[in-house]
């Protein structure tokens, strides 16, 4: 047990029972109040958030409002926000992304398709820059192994416009696409 004794510490106050606050305690509230949450200081301090609140407004203490900006973005951030929805959002294609901070294969904000770490996991073995995950139903966000192939970039693009009718401004589009794609493959290999 710490330095406090908890028979007869109890004080009746405004009808509020609390337990008294030994000075060292005081003082630690005084310096840490303004920089962190309640929550972190009922943490720290083995007592309620309640008891921290009321305490600090008996002190006249205020939260430093940058810190407290800080304390609150953080708290609204990942699974404390509003918004989330358990690490999983669609792209505007369709496709579901994964949160999966620090994985080789996620982008910026730690988000991975999901296609393509399903079939990564089923492998056993991370995916290349050319190897593209098609569904097979044609349904983005079916992304039960059964549904998943992997094929080329090319085999993907033919699968996908086999039988298209197109100009031949299009043609020589998908053409200097293609070379332009095969370019930075031989870029990436030789540097």
């Amino acid at each position: 047990m710490d330095e406090r004794v908890w028979e007869e510490l109890f004080v009746k106050e405004n009808d509020m029972v609390e337990v008294n606050w030994t000075s060292e305690e005081v003082q630690k509230l005084t310096d840490i109040y303004p920089y962190l949450s309640n929550a972190q200081i009922s943490e720290m301090m083995g007592r309620s958030v309640g008891s921290i609140q009321h305490k600090a407004t008996r002190l006249g203490l205020n939260k430093d409002k940058e810190a407290n900006k800080i304390v609150r973005s953080v708290a609204r951030s990942g699974c404390g926000g509003a918004n989330w929805k358990g690490g999983r959002k669609k792209n505007k294609a369709g496709h579901i992304l994964v949160l999966r901070k620090g994985h080789p294969m996620a982008d910026q904000s730690g988000y991975v398709l999901e296609h393509r770490l399903v079939m990564a996991e089923h492998l056993g073995r991370l995916l290349n820059d050319n190897e593209i995950v098609h569904h097979i139903n044609e349904v983005k966000d079916d992304n039960r192994i059964e549904n998943l192939t992997i094929m080329t970039r090319g085999e993907h693009t033919t699968l996908h416009h086999k039988g298209k009718k197109r100009s031949k401004q299009a043609c020589e589009n998908i053409l200097n696409g293609r070379m332009k794609h095969e370019q930075n493959n031989i870029d990436r290999q030789i540097g």
